[in-house]
C-alpha cells in the first residue's frame, strides 16, 4: 500500500481499477431483466415460494438498474406483472390487466359496454353481465349477451328518441314610467332619480288533469246524487246497491265478513293460575271429532312372559336367548355350554346371590363368545351357571353393547333395533314369546346381584 492509499476505500478503488467490471457498474443489464421476465412467464407460479423466488430475483436486478438510471420506476412496475403469467380478465391476453386492455377501449367506443360509477365494466344498460352467460373472459360474455338480447338498449333508445328543439318561454319586460322624486332636500341642487323596476311576466303552465283515480266497481256517481235528493226530501228507503255505493263503511263490513279467514281450533278463556293473581288468557283445546267413551277402565295384566330371540352361537347352534334387562350379566346354562363345546376360564368366577339371599359360585366365564344376529356379529363375555332356568340369558351387557332400542306394543309384541358396534349397521328384528313353563316363572333376579371382588375380577 502506497502512502497515497491511506484509507480502505481508496485501496478498494485501486484494486478495482486493475479488474475491469469489478466495480459493479455493469452487474445487470436490461437484457438480464428481459430474460428473467420471459423465463418466468413460461413457468406458472403455484406456491408462495415460487412467487417469493421471482420477487427476489426481480428486485435484485431492478434495484441495480434503477440506481444506475438504466430503468425508471414506471418501467419497473410495468415489467413486474409480465412475469406472473397473469391473463387479462377481459381478453385473456398476458402482459396487461383489465384497466390497461386496449380491447376495453374499443368495446366502449363501439357502445358495447361502459364503466359504471364503481369503475366496473357493465352492459350499455348499466347492469352487470348475468352469471348465466358463461365464457372464458368478459368480452366473450358481453358478445354472447348482445347476441341473445339484440343491440344495446341504450343505443335503441337514442335512435328511437326524436330530436326536440328547446322551447324557451317568452320573457316580457315591462318598464314602469319614471316617477317624480319626492321634494326632499338633498345635499346638492340636483336630486337622484328613482330607478325603474323591471318585472318578468312568464306564461302560466297549464294544469294537466289527473291520469287516474281510485274507484271501486260498486261506486256510481249518478246514484249518489239521486240518493242525496231522496235523503233530503223523503224518508230514506235504500237498497243494498245504493247503500254500498255511498258508504265505504258498509263496503268494509261486507268485505271483512265475506273473505275466508283462518279460524283457530282452540278456545281461550281467562284462568287464574294462583289465588289472588289476576286472571290470564289461556288456550283450551276444542276437539274436532267424535268423542270415544269407554265403558270400563283398562288395567295391566298380572304377569307378562319374557321375550326370546333366536341367535346363532359360535356359528354352530341356534339357541333361544331370553331377554332380561334386569340382569347385569350374560349367563349360559352349563348344559348348553357342554353342548357347544367352547373353552371356559374357571379362574374368573362370580358369586351369585339369589332372591332368597342364598349364594353360589359360578363355573367360570367364556370369553369373546360369538353371537350372530343376521348381519351383526357380537363377541360377548358369557358366565356359565349350573341349573339355570334358561339356555342363555341376555342381560344388560347385550343391550348396552348394541345400543338396543326396544319397542313394546299393547298386544304383547316386541321389536328390537340393534346397532353393530364395529360397522355401525342397524337392523330391526322381532322377538317371540318365551314358552311358558313352571321353571320359567321363577324370577331371574338371582342373576342380577353378584360379587365382583372374586378371583380374576378384582
Amino acid at each position: 500500500m502506497t502512502p497515497q492509499t491511506t484509507t480502505w476505500a481508496a485501496f478498494k478503488s485501486l484494486i478495482a481499477d486493475l479488474y475491469p467490471g469489478a466495480d459493479g457498474a455493469k452487474m445487470f443489464t436490461l437484457r438480464d431483466l428481459e430474460n428473467l421476465v420471459t423465463e418466468q412467464a413460461l413457468i406458472k407460479i403455484r406456491t408462495k415460494e415460487d412467487f417469493s423466488d421471482y420477487h427476489r430475483r426481480f428486485k435484485t436486478i431492478t434495484v441495480h438498474l434503477v440506481s444506475s438510471s438504466k430503468l425508471t420506476t414506471l418501467e419497473e412496475k410495468t415489467e413486474y406483472p409480465k412475469g406472473l403469467n397473469e391473463k387479462c380478465g377481459f381478453c385473456s391476453s398476458t402482459g396487461h390487466f383489465l384497466r390497461e386492455c386496449p380491447l376495453v377501449v374499443e368495446y366502449i367506443h363501439q357502445g358495447r359496454c361502459q364503466w359504471n360509477n364503481d369503475n366496473k365494466i357493465v352492459l350499455p344498460n348499466g347492469r352487470f353481465v348475468p352469471r348465466r352467460v358463461s365464457s372464458q373472459n368478459l368480452s366473450e360474455r358481453i358478445d354472447r349477451w348482445l347476441a341473445e338480447n339484440g343491440p344495446p338498449q341504450q343505443q335503441q333508445q337514442q335512435q328511437q328518441r326524436p330530436t326536440k328543439e328547446l322551447e324557451v318561454p317568452e320573457v316580457v319586460i315591462q318598464r314602469k314610467p319614471p316617477t317624480k322624486p319626492t321634494s326632499k332636500p338633498g345635499p346638492g341642487p340636483d336630486s337622484v332619480a328613482t330607478p325603474s323596476v323591471a318585472t318578468l311576466s312568464l306564461p302560466a303552465k297549464p294544469l294537466l288533469p289527473p291520469t287516474f283515480k281510485y274507484q271501486s266497481m260498486m261506486e256510481d256517481p249518478t246514484l249518489l246524487q239521486a240518493v242525496i235528493d231522496r235523503m233530503m226530501n223523503t224518508t230514506i228507503t235504500l237498497a243494498n246497491r245504493e247503500l254500498c255505493a255511498v258508504s265505504s263503511e258498509v263496503r268494509k263490513y261486507y268485505r271483512e265478513n265475506s273473505i275466508t279467514k283462518r279460524i283457530p281450533t282452540v278456545e281461550t278463556s281467562m284462568i287464574a293460575i294462583e289465588e289472588g293473581e289476576p286472571a290470564q288468557e289461556a288456550l283450551v283445546l276444542r276437539w274436532e271429532g267424535v268423542e270415544q267413551t269407554r265403558d270400563h277402565i283398562l288395567t295391566a295384566s298380572p304377569i307378562d312372559l319374557l321375550r326370546v330371540l333366536d341367535i346363532l352361537v359360535n356359528d354352530s347352534h341356534t339357541i333361544a336367548c331370553t331377554l332380561d334387562q334386569g340382569s347385569e350379566i350374560v349367563a349360559m346354562n352349563r348344559s348348553v355350554w357342554q353342548e357347544i363345546g367352547v373353552s371356559l376360564s374357571p379362574e374368573k368366577v362370580l358369586t351369585m346371590e339369589s332372591a332368597d339371599s342364598n349364594q353360589s359360585l359360578m363355573a367360570g366365564v367364556v370369553e369373546n363368545l360369538k353371537f350372530s344376529i343376521r348381519d351383526i356379529d357380537l363377541l360377548l363375555q358369557v358366565h356359565v351357571v349350573d341349573g339355570a332356568p334358561f339356555d342363555i340369558l341376555m342381560g344388560r351387557p347385550f343391550f348396552r353393547f348394541t345400543e338396543c332400542h326396544t319397542k313394546d306394543r299393547s298386544d304383547g309384541t316386541q321389536e328390537l333395533t340393534l346397532t353393530c358396534p364395529n360397522t355401525g349397521h342397524i337392523i330391526t328384528i322381532p322377538t317371540r314369546q318365551k314358552p311358558p313353563c313352571a321353571e320359567n316363572i321363577q324370577s331371574t333376579n338371582a342373576f342380577s346381584r353378584y360379587d365382583v371382588e372374586q378371583v380374576g375380577f378384582a
